[in-house]
């Protein structure tokens, strides 16, 4: 199984591999996801535009919407970019999402991507049964056992084409599974779209990530 991904930035891993301290861009992009995820950070952060303007971040509620802003038309254009026109943009839920409707990280991008191009349609349709433990807390990455916790989808229309949206991509459990539980109801899903890539080595560019083919077992 394939899925292309298409990261906006690239997201330093919390691991011994990295040899060097950290740097601007570094924080830069660890601030962001932070941001979006209305995670607290201290002081502001920069992100130059290719205008030659920047862009403040910081826990401010007019900081984070900054951060969505930026993040969410950035993605929006790769969507475009990619060959969509009117897609379905279907956020993987959050490990905590369990109750339909409910706000989360993912769902918030999707409806700003929609705010940004109407015929890119926000779909959060998606949750789990029961709350998943956290990476960060010893959780697993059995994409497995994620995708025997999914539900919902059922209010997508049949042979739907989908695109996936989330913040971090790290081993890929939760695209595998949503990927998986979505093309055995039928749907077409070959491109993913995420705020970050972890990496565990430095980037030519933290703030500018390049787009991967992943293939799964």
């Amino acid at each position: 199984m394939t899925i292309n991904i298409h990261p906006v930035i690239y997201y330093r891993a919390k691991s011994e591999d990295w040899t060097d301290g950290w740097q601007q861009f570094d924080w830069v992009a660890l601030n962001l996801v932070k941001a979006i995820k209305h995670k607290s950070f201290n002081g502001t952060s920069r992100i130059p535009m290719k205008s030659g303007a920047t862009v403040t971040i910081d826990s401010t509620e007019n900081g984070r919407k900054r951060a969505l802003s930026l993040l969410s038309t950035s993605i929006a254009k790769k969507i475009v970019s990619a060959g969509y026109s009117d897609v379905l943009v279907i956020p993987i839920p959050a490990s905590d999402h369990v109750a339909p409707g409910a706000s989360f990280t993912g769902g918030r991008i999707a409806n700003a991507i929609q705010a940004f191009n109407p015929k890119l349609i926000a779909t959060p349709s998606l949750y789990f049964s029961q709350k998943l433990p956290k990476s960060s807390e010893g959780g697993g990455r059995d994409s497995a056992l994620i995708e025997m916790k999914l539900r919902g989808g059922d209010d997508i229309p049949a042979g739907s084409e989908i695109v996936l949206l989330d913040d971090v991509f790290t081993t890929g459990a939760h695209m595998r599974a949503v990927t998986r539980y979505l093309r055995k109801k039928g749907h077409t899903v070959k491109d993913g779209f995420v705020v970050a890539r972890t990496r565990w080595q430095r980037p030519e560019r933290m703030l500018q990530a390049e787009s991967e083919t992943c293939t799964f077992s």
